[in-house]
């Protein structure tokens, strides 16, 4: 399994772009062959966070490629977005 937690950070003034593009995303992630699950979450400030869950690594990479999660590149290039990366590995696996 495979577990990221992606912080998401933008300036205020673009926070509901960013929303708007966030939340069109998580549904058609979540719908996606291979996920467990994908959350999104608004933390204010123009902080977002991304918790999500892929079966496989091949999964987590069908993702990565998929037209709207390109998309969703484009518009975080577009708003100056930075995005940093964390990988969860469950205790006691």
């Amino acid at each position: 399994m495979i577990c990221k937690w992606i912080l998401f950070k933008t300036q205020e003034e673009a926070a509901a772009e960013f929303a708007a593009a966030l939340s069109a995303l998580s549904p058609a992630a979540f719908d996606e062959d291979g996920c467990l699950g994908y959350e999104a979450f608004d933390l204010g400030r123009g902080v977002f966070a991304v918790l999500e869950s892929w079966c496989s690594e091949a999964a987590a990479e069908a993702h990565h490629q998929a037209p709207h999660t390109r998309e969703f590149k484009i518009a975080l290039s577009r708003l100056n977005v930075v995005r940093e990366d964390f990988s969860l590995h469950p205790l006691g696996h």
